[in-house]
């Protein structure tokens, strides 16, 4: 895939869409394109995160213990609070449909972050509105 055709597949994610391209190319770079089937258990509750993901497209159900707390579909970020804190994983992640993932190690999840303010910021703004449904 030709380099434009990478910052025009990120473009593509909701969330990712307003980003400039320097951004995007900073995601390319720290980011492995992951295909994941219906079913995969993508992280389990209490155990050490190793990476985070950005959703690209597909939706993945949200369980702490018993309960499904949510979902998160395409634009959508998971893993990254044992990224931010080195805690281990607050809940359950399972990929309800095939799911296609920008995955990333916890190192350049954090070298992202720091680096690109618009991504720290489209952070911001997914946990803010997951504590808002919370509410």
């Amino acid at each position: 895939m030709k380099h434009r055709e990478h910052l025009d597949r990120l473009r593509a994610i909701p969330g990712l869409a307003t980003l400039d391209d320097r951004t995007l190319e900073a995601v390319r770079r720290a980011a492995v394109p992951t295909l994941v089937a219906a079913g995969t258990v993508l992280m389990t509750e209490g155990l050490p995160g190793r990476e985070a993901f950005i959703v690209e497209s597909g939706t993945l159900s949200v369980r702490h213990g018993d309960d499904e707390i949510g979902s998160i579909g395409a634009g959508g970020f998971v893993g990254e609070l044992a990224a931010i804190d080195g805690a281990v994983r607050s809940a359950t992640v399972v990929c309800e449909t095939d799911c296609s993932l920008l995955a990333m190690s916890i190192p350049d999840f954090r070298r992202l972050v720091a680096d690109s303010p618009a991504i720290a910021r489209r952070l911001m703004v997914s946990l803010t509105e997951r504590l808002r449904q919370k509410v």
